[in-house]
């Protein structure tokens, strides 16, 4: 869940500025979102880009100083206090922000935000576990406005023209349009299992303030499609069904886990579990999916 950013060391003279950009520029590398620092003799220019380790060779090559340094992006719901809500996490933790900007794009409704922490990895488990927004390279560097490819495995659906189909298992659940309206993220995927998240926002709620049935579907289906389809034949749903525990509330961050119990050579069976970032069971999921030669 960690991004890689780029540091370059600039002389605080004219054009070095410009040298670094065209270097990037020359070899097809776009900058997604940068931060300049100075002091009287140099500046510090930090970059995230897509390929970081093509842009450092590349930068390398031309004679810049470049360090990799590991950030952590947030989502920061666009509201008073959003901000301070991650400031009192990190202040709860007893870590410490070495220094933080912006990302050049918006989530939904959502602000992103990129921390360099003095402790990155325990910074994520706490923000993790308040139920605060961890994005990982895949949701920084998806393309917003990209088609779905292949739709979820939920029962019924039209069959995805076989050209649209991506070939790596993780890249085809990505590329899950209805998902990606939700709001729902893949965290992790092997064959047979997989994890999703989902934070719960006003338009998740039902008529009487909670999370909606059909949000708790959507995010246990989409674990369920994403772990049946890892082996690299595509899998669809033929039975799927659910039963709730418990509320979802706003603000929740709802993770669920796939796991398979059993697989033949054309059926697959799965059972997924949501739970809130109390760990509090909200629903559980069965489904089969039948697997294509």
């Amino acid at each position: 869940m960690k991004i890689h950013q780029l540091s370059i060391f600039l002389e605080n003279k004219p054009g070095h500025l410009d040298a670094a950009c065209k270097a990037l520029s020359v070899a097809g590398i776009s900058i997604l979102t940068l931060s300049l620092a100075d002091t009287q003799q140099f500046g510090i220019l930090r970059l995230i880009v897509k390929d970081w380790e093509k842009a450092k060779s590349v930068l390398e090559a031309k004679g810049f100083v470049v360090n990799v340094t590991e950030m952590v992006a947030t989502e920061i719901m666009d509201e008073p206090g959003g901000l301070q809500r991650i400031l009192a996490v990190v202040d709860t933790a007893g870590l410490n922000i070495e220094y933080m900007y912006a990302f050049a794009y918006r989530r939904e409704n959502a602000a992103v935000l990129l921390f360099r922490f003095d402790k990155p990895d325990d910074a994520i488990r706490a923000l993790k576990k308040a139920g605060i927004g961890v994005l990982g390279k895949v949701d920084l560097f998806e393309s917003s406005g990209e088609a779905c490819r292949v739709s979820s495995s939920t029962g019924g659906v039209k069959e995805p023209h076989k050209q649209a189909i991506k070939d790596n298992p993780r890249e085809r659940m990505e590329d899950d349009a209805f998902a990606k309206t939700t709001g729902v993220r893949l965290l992790t995927v092997e064959p047979g299992t997989a994890e999703a998240e989902l934070r719960i926002e006003p338009r998740h709620l039902n008529g009487v303030g909670v999370v909606h049935g059909g949000v708790l579907f959507t995010l246990a289906d989409f674990a369920f499609a994403s772990a049946s389809n890892a082996y690299g034949p595509s899998a669809l749903a033929i039975d799927g069904h659910i039963q709730f525990h418990r509320s979802g509330l706003p603000g929740d961050m709802l993770t669920a886990t796939a796991r398979e119990t059993s697989r033949s050579r054309t059926l697959g069976r799965y059972e997924v579990t949501v739970h809130n970032q109390l760990n509090e069971l909200l629903s559980s999921f069965f489904g089969t999916a039948y697997i294509k030669a």
